[in-house]
C-alpha cells in the first residue's frame, strides 16, 4: 500500500522518490497489474465531502473537494460549494456567513406553513439571514435580521433599530407620555405665565 502511494506521488510529481522506482514495463501480451495501471486523464483520484448541518433546521452546506488527474498528468484540484439561499436574498456558503434565524421570520414562515405551502426547505431558508443583513435590538439586544430591524426616532432626535415588538412598546411608551403631559399641562406652573 505504501510503495503504491509514492508511486503515484512520483507519477504525478514527475521525480522518483527515494527507493521507489517506476515499474518495469510489462511485455506488450501481458495484461498491466493495478500496481502497473497508470490513472487515465480526467479520472477523479480523491473526493472529500463536507457537509455543515445548520442547527435548528434540515438544511446543510456541502462542500467537495476532488483532486483530478489532468491530460498532462498534473494534479487539478476542484472545490464545489452548495450553499443555501437565505431569507435575505444572500447565498450563504460557509457557517461563518451566516448570521443566525430570525423568530419574527420564523412566525410568517409558521404562518405559510398553515396556510398550506409545503416546501419546507424553502420556508427553513427563509427564517436565515447573513453576517451583513445581521442587526440587533438596541433595546432587547435580540440578533435579527435587516428586514425586521425597524427604525424608531427619540424625543431628542436619536436614532435606534429595533427589533418589531421593542418598537411596538416603545411607541405606546411615547403615546402614554404625550398624553400625560397633555392631561397635565393646564395644572403645571407654566413659568412664562408666572412673570407677566
Amino acid at each position: 500500500m505504501f510503495e503504491t502511494v509514492k508511486r503515484l506521488l512520483s507519477y504525478f510529481l514527475g521525480r522518483s522518490s527515494q527507493g521507489a522506482a517506476r515499474p518495469p514495463a510489462s511485455a506488450p501480451n501481458q495484461p498491466l497489474t493495478s500496481d502497473e495501471m497508470p490513472i487515465p486523464p480526467g479520472r477523479p483520484i480523491e473526493r472529500t465531502v463536507e457537509r455543515q448541518v445548520i442547527p435548528g433546521t434540515r438544511l446543510s452546506i456541502m462542500v467537495t473537494q476532488s483532486a483530478y488527474s489532468g491530460p498532462d498528468g498534473s494534479l487539478d484540484r476542484v472545490r464545489d460549494v452548495r450553499g443555501v439561499m437565505a431569507g435575505c436574498s444572500h447565498l450563504v456558503t460557509s457557517y461563518e456567513q451566516l448570521g443566525g434565524r430570525s423568530i419574527f421570520c420564523q412566525t410568517e414562515a409558521a404562518e405559510l406553513v398553515s396556510a398550506g405551502a409545503t416546501d419546507l426547505a424553502a420556508l427553513e431558508a427563509m427564517t436565515l439571514f447573513c453576517v451583513s443583513c445581521m442587526s440587533e435590538c438596541a433595546l432587547c439586544r435580540r440578533t435579527i435580521c435587516r428586514r425586521h430591524a425597524l427604525q424608531w426616532q427619540d424625543d431628542v432626535g436619536a436614532v435606534a433599530y429595533l427589533c418589531p415588538t421593542c418598537r411596538e412598546a416603545a411607541d405606546r411608551a411615547r403615546f402614554f407620555q404625550k398624553l400625560m403631559r397633555a392631561i397635565t399641562f393646564p395644572f403645571v406652573n407654566n413659568p412664562d405665565q408666572e412673570h407677566k
